[in-house]
């Protein structure tokens, strides 16, 4: 008899926890006047989580565009850079043959290197003497009397 006085209690027990459930369920409900008033708005909610879908398919999207970019912009820079340093190599070598090739040349013997000078290619500067220059000693006289006349 014991036991179906347990199994007895037991069902009225079940029976009070599902009762209880349903009435906190029940006031929760209540109590909640968007969803009393309202109700669940099942179209907007499948919107809303088609929405959000979009969006993060969206980010990953760009997210990939971005790591695109980023890729070709630092494959861009690195064959910049090895140009740069290529062209640098270039010059340095350059730079090295022309001092190599300058070394070669004895440096005191300008007067012997030169065969005729080219007076086409020289300009006026690289003249030594112009018409109406005075060397024979004309010009410290013409300093001199210069001078007397200041002195009047």
């Amino acid at each position: 008899m014991a036991r179906l006085s347990e199994a007895y209690d037991e069902r009225v027990e079940e029976r009070a926890r599902a009762r209880r459930r349903r009435d906190e369920e029940r006031m929760a409900r209540l109590l909640n006047s968007k969803l009393r008033t309202i109700g669940v708005d099942v179209d907007f909610l499948e919107q809303q989580v088609e929405q959000k879908r979009r969006e993060t398919f969206l980010e990953k999207e760009a997210k990939a565009e971005e790591a695109a970019y980023q890729a070709r912009l630092i494959r861009h820079l690195e064959e910049t850079e090895a140009a740069e340093l290529e062209a640098k190599a270039k010059e340095t070598g350059d730079v090295k043959a022309t001092l190599l090739k300058q070394m070669a040349v004895p440096k005191n013997d300008s007067t012997k290197m030169i065969d005729q000078v080219d007076f086409e290619s020289c300009g006026p500067a690289s003249a030594q003497a112009f018409a109406g220059d005075e060397f024979d000693g004309a010009d410290k006289r013409r300093t001199k009397m210069q001078q007397e006349q200041v002195r009047r």
